[in-house]
């Protein structure tokens, strides 16, 4: 017998070509002790039609319509209308491993945690891929989760840890938590799951299909969006959450954690339209934390990010090239 209510909220805006394969594979989960929550975001598409059809054949499925203020806001009305005992998101163009939640939460239970999380595929335009399930799992303190958050490079972790839609959680980390609005909210509430949290389990098993879509937030028509810098005060976010003596051992890995993020937004995001723009909001910071956490940092690192703000051309020659 399923000891536990998850419930799966579901955002949904303008994703009709999409829902349905959603949908289909969150009923047809392996765990079936499920309430799944479609939060219609004022969609003008028919992906309200589609969402009723679940809803009308499956009494686990519940419709919620609102008008139309972004992913964070949607999956706040969803956790308002929750009555689950752990939570887990899923965006309305992505689809899951029917085992997807069965294997989260059985991680969670056997390693007594408070979030569990696993891997993923990125899915394009016609493609489909089976994802692999993995017999293994890496149970994390707080400390290794916020280093987790803090990698970058070929072994990076944080992908795994920075997300909402990789995870279970337990209901009651949410309690007074919002989403923000605006681009990478999960950048911002991820800090408050590490302070609410104690153990932390994860598993590379490729459960959550992750759509590449151009149109998406995250897609190619976004991708010199420069509100995606809210990223960066996500990060600064860390800087001043972590700061006890508790996370110590960890601190000088947020600091760095910062400088490589910047670097990395600001070369992504710029082009010959936005280039002053992007350096008037990216170097005052990136200055003022650089002589803020400067004694953080070895003296690689310094030449290294001198050389960022002297030449972002060369830096990129450098350190991507």
């Amino acid at each position: 017998m399923e000891e536990a209510l998850i419930s799966v909220i579901i955002p949904v805006y303008n994703t009709e070509m999409y829902l349905r394969e959603c949908l289909e594979t969150v009923r047809c989960q392996t765990y079936s002790n499920l309430e799944i929550l479609i939060v219609d975001d004022g969609s003008t598409d028919g992906s309200a039609r589609i969402c009723k059809e679940y809803c009308d054949k499956d009494p686990r499925f519940h419709l919620i319509r609102k008008k139309n203020q972004g992913l964070g806001e949607a999956r706040n009305t969803g956790i308002d209308h929750a009555s689950g005992e752990y939570y887990c998101f899923v965006d309305s163009d992505d689809y899951l491993h029917p085992r997807y939640v069965e294997r989260l939460f059985h991680n969670l239970k056997k390693y007594n945690a408070d979030i569990s999380m696993c891997g993923w595929l990125e899915v394009y335009e016609g493609g489909h891929t089976e994802g692999r399930v993995l017999d293994d799992a890496e149970v994390w303190g707080r400390n290794e989760m916020i280093r987790a958050l803090c990698t970058s490079g070929p072994e990076n972790k944080s992908v795994y840890a920075v997300l909402s839609w990789n995870k279970l959680i337990k209901a009651e980390i949410f309690r007074g938590l919002r989403f923000r609005r605006g681009f990478h909210e999960d950048e911002f509430i991820v800090t408050d799951f590490v302070l609410r949290s104690q153990r932390f389990v994860c598993t590379h098993s490729e459960l959550y299909y992750y759509r590449q879509r151009a149109e998406s937030i995250m897609g190619k028509t976004n991708s010199h969006n420069l509100a995606h810098l809210s990223a960066l005060d996500a990060v600064r976010r860390r800087l001043r959450a972590f700061r006890g003596r508790e996370y110590r051992e960890v601190y000088p890995e947020i600091v760095r954690s910062y400088f490589e993020n910047a670097t990395i937004q600001y070369l992504l995001l710029k082009d010959r339209k936005n280039k002053w723009k992007l350096t008037a909001k990216v170097y005052p910071q990136f200055i003022l934390v650089f002589i803020r956490y400067f004694y953080k940092l070895d003296r690689g690192r310094i030449r290294r990010y001198v050389r960022f703000l002297m030449s972002p051309d060369r830096y990129r020659e450098i350190y991507w090239e």
